[in-house]
């Protein structure tokens, strides 16, 4: 999963304050929801399933909630930087646009 694919919290369906129970319970409310079992032939639960059981790996892990929680926040700083870069492109253009008409 890329980073924008990615958010773990969303996938689980809990806040980033989950505890650890909390994390557990909404992986398995996700995996009986996606099981193969209950969904024969389904590509989509499959792949959902794939990524409920990647969500609660990296979630469940103590080290590697923390790596993630870091990634993500410096993730959605650089994507605020870049969004407001390009907010200030589009008010320099319409100032040219005016200049020029």
């Amino acid at each position: 999963m890329d980073m924008a694919d990615k958010n773990y919290y969303e996938i689980l369906g809990v806040s980033r304050e989950a505890t650890l129970d909390e994390i557990k319970k909404a992986h398995r409310k996700q995996a009986l929801k996606y099981h193969p079992d209950r969904n024969p032939d389904d590509k989509e639960a499959e792949e959902m399933m794939k990524k409920v059981n990647a969500t609660f790996e990296e979630l469940s892990d103590e080290d590697k909630r923390r790596k993630y929680d870091s990634e993500q926040h410096s993730y959605n700083q650089e994507n605020w930087y870049y969004q407001s870069y390009q907010v200030i492109q589009i008010q320099l253009l319409i100032i040219l646009w005016r200049l020029i008409i």
